[in-house]
């Protein structure tokens, strides 16, 4: 009897610890076109990164536009993010890639505490395309202020060298929710 009051107890305790946590959805702030180009000749040994030092939130802009209030929003969250080739040229030689976001005041993110989006594990499976997961992180004390610090962080297949110039550009979207 025991027995079965424990097993019970450990199924609830389960049932009740992995429930989705459900956001409700205010509106989306969506950052189009942020253009940056990948040089040739690049050896891989280090990762490439490329800075946009102080970019503008235009969080009461977006408030303003979906009429919403400051004191329901409970949290901003990486919803999706995609960086495209413009000349239709592949990224084969990218094995993963991380974008990071933290303040405009400081000089570098850091992959551990700003990361946002990413992707691993490419394997030279990449195409004029590359979609990014979403990471977990709330960034409403960021994204709420006037100005962030974003930086595009890519890493080589080991050995490999950009082949091309390759003009590209990052389309990122957050989720404002209650």
């Amino acid at each position: 009897m025991l027995k079965k009051i424990g097993l019970l107890s450990i199924v609830v305790l389960l049932f009740f610890s992995c429930r989705k946590e459900k956001r409700v959805r205010i509106f989306e702030m969506g950052y189009q076109n942020l253009e940056f180009e990948i040089p040739a000749g690049i050896n891989g040994s280090q990762a490439l990164i490329f800075e946009f030092p102080e970019l503008k939130t235009n969080f009461q802009s977006f408030l303003d536009l979906h009429n919403a209030d400051l004191s329901r929003i409970g949290g901003i969250y990486p919803l999706n993010a995609r960086i495209t080739s413009f000349d239709d040229s592949d990224y084969y030689y990218i094995q993963e890639v991380e974008i990071r976001v933290c303040s405009s005041e400081q000089n570098d993110c850091t992959a551990q505490l700003d990361g946002v989006f990413y992707i691993e594990d490419l394997n030279g499976r990449a195409n004029r395309i590359i979609d990014l997961q979403p990471g977990l992180q709330n960034v409403k004390s960021l994204m709420s202020g006037e100005y962030f610090r974003l930086e595009v962080v890519l890493f080589l297949n080991f050995g490999q060298i950009t082949p091309y110039n390759q003009l590209s550009h990052l389309n990122m979207t957050f989720e404002v929710t209650e």
